[in-house]
């Protein structure tokens, strides 16, 4: 059983998107494309009609040379189509959503290199009491 996706965030980026054609039959698939995600009750269309017709821009953006495009667009057909995260997507084309990616991981970076630090500080500390207690005299030679 496939799982499909949808919703704001894809929406957004089809809507971003579609302005970036100029070519009236690639236009027409991103306008087919946002018909369905615009259906009954604002519930963000979704399953394999909607993975399709991402398809098909993708399919026209490639016979009309625009292979940027038609990427674009496939990434998005497997986002919809539960082979792509959201995350990965929005790495691609949302510049925000990179930015905050990007300070996420160099906060993790930089928790990670605390405690590091923080370990090697206790196992130092650790080999220079032993050193102590074994005899002053040693307690100055290098940590090797």
């Amino acid at each position: 059983m496939a799982t499909f996706r949808s919703g704001f965030t894809l929406w957004q980026m089809v809507r971003t998107a579609s302005e970036l054609t100029g070519d009236a039959r690639v236009r027409e698939r991103v306008d087919a494309v946002l018909h369905i995600m615009s259906g009954p009750g604002r519930t963000y269309g979704k399953g394999r009609p909607l993975v399709e017709a991402l398809e098909d821009v993708a399919q026209e953006a490639i016979l009309q040379g625009d292979f940027a495009f038609a990427q674009r667009f496939q990434r998005f057909a497997a986002y919809a189509g539960g082979e792509l995260f959201l995350e990965i997507l929005e790495n691609y084309y949302d510049e925000e959503a990179r930015q905050r990616s990007e300070e996420h991981m160099r906060r993790m970076a930089a928790m990670g290199a605390d405690r590091a630090v923080a370990a090697l500080d206790v196992r130092v500390s650790g080999v220079v009491r032993e050193r102590r207690a074994e005899g002053s005299h040693r307690a100055n030679l290098p940590l090797t």
